[in-house]
C-alpha cells in the first residue's frame, strides 16, 4: 500500500470500523453473516467521487461470492453496499438484492435494497 493510501486509511480508520459494524448489523438482521469483511482482508484504492470530484477511499471485498464495497469521502461521508441475494423472510414476493449504507458516523443509515421476484 502506498504512503498516501496508508495515511488516508489511518486517518479514516474509525469511520471504516463504524461503517463495517453498521453494515454487519444490517446484514445480520436478514440472516447474512459478513465474515471475512474486515480491514485486514480489504483491497484499498482511491477513487474519484462522482459527487464531489474528490479522491474517496474505496475498500472492496469479495468473499463467499458476495461483493462488498465502502467509499469514504474526505469529509467522512460513507456509501457502501454488499450483495445479499436472498429471499425476504416476511415478503415472499421480494428478494433482498443488497444491503446499502450511507451517512456520516455516528449517524449512519442502512437498509435492504429490495427487488420484486419475477413471476
Amino acid at each position: 500500500m502506498d504512503r498516501d493510501l496508508a495515511a488516508r486509511l489511518a486517518g479514516q480508520r474509525d469511520i471504516l470500523q463504524a461503517a463495517l459494524a453498521r453494515m454487519r448489523s444490517e446484514a445480520a438482521q436478514w440472516g447474512i453473516a459478513l465474515d471475512g469483511v474486515d480491514e485486514a482482508s480489504a483491497r484499498f484504492a482511491f477513487q474519484q467521487d462522482p459527487f464531489s470530484g474528490d479522491a474517496a477511499l474505496l475498500a472492496r471485498w469479495v468473499h463467499e461470492h458476495r461483493r462488498t464495497s465502502l467509499s469514504i469521502r474526505e469529509d467522512g461521508y460513507v456509501y457502501g453496499e454488499t450483495d445479499v441475494l436472498a429471499l425476504h423472510p416476511s415478503q415472499p414476493e421480494q428478494w433482498i438484492e443488497a444491503v446499502v449504507l450511507w451517512g456520516r458516523p455516528p449517524h449512519l443509515k442502512s437498509e435492504p435494497r429490495l427487488i420484486e421476484m419475477p413471476p
